[in-house]
């Protein structure tokens, strides 16, 4: 039963020592507890409480039993133990890719709205005027905030205008009517 690299490192940081143990917890399928690792370490429970970054590597491995056991339990025997520490490993994963995500996003929802506070928008779409796509995926996954969404559409119908007359006052949109807002 080979256990992958990757969760290896991450049992380890910051003492090999508890990692070992935690995964031996894990093999045997018995519960990750700091007096269960400080007896399979030779040292007090209190060395591993006390220290602040040792008690934080030992309840990453404690939450990670528990996912892995939640996995294990869903799939009724269909996993092995390996692989639902592996799976809970990679869910965990995704969680936390899904909340940098949703940071990312709301980071960029406001970058674009200071930006067009100074009225700087029509200038940043400019970067997108060969690839209306990416206009078009940023708001499908709401990254553009709802000042920047008229613009996109006035810029679009300016563009896809086969006639050279002046735009109407109705088509212009300024960055000045987005502040408005």
């Amino acid at each position: 039963m080979n256990q992958p690299a990757a969760l290896e490192d991450e049992l380890d940081i910051p003492d090999p020592k508890i990692g070992k143990a935690c995964r031996e917890l894990i093999a045997q399928n018995k519960k990750i507890t700091i007096r269960a690792i400080a007896e399979r370490t030779g040292v007090a429970h209190t060395t591993y409480s006390r220290d602040p970054k040792r008690k934080a590597q030992i309840t990453r491995a404690q939450e990670l039993q528990r996912l892995a056991w939640t996995i294990k339990r869903t799939h009724r025997g269909h996993a092995e133990p390996h692989e639902s520490v592996a799976m809970a490993r990679l869910r965990k994963r995704l969680e936390e890719a899904e909340a940098r995500n949703q940071l990312l996003i709301a980071s960029h929802r406001a970058m674009l709205s200071a930006v067009g506070e100074i009225g700087g928008t029509r200038a940043w779409l400019r970067f997108f005027a060969n690839d209306p796509n990416v206009l078009a995926s940023l708001d499908e996954i709401g990254a553009l905030p709802e000042n920047v969404t008229p613009i996109q559409q006035a810029q679009t119908d300016t563009v896809d205008r086969s006639d050279p007359s002046p735009p109407s006052k109705s088509e212009v949109t300024t960055d000045e009517h987005q502040r408005a807002d």
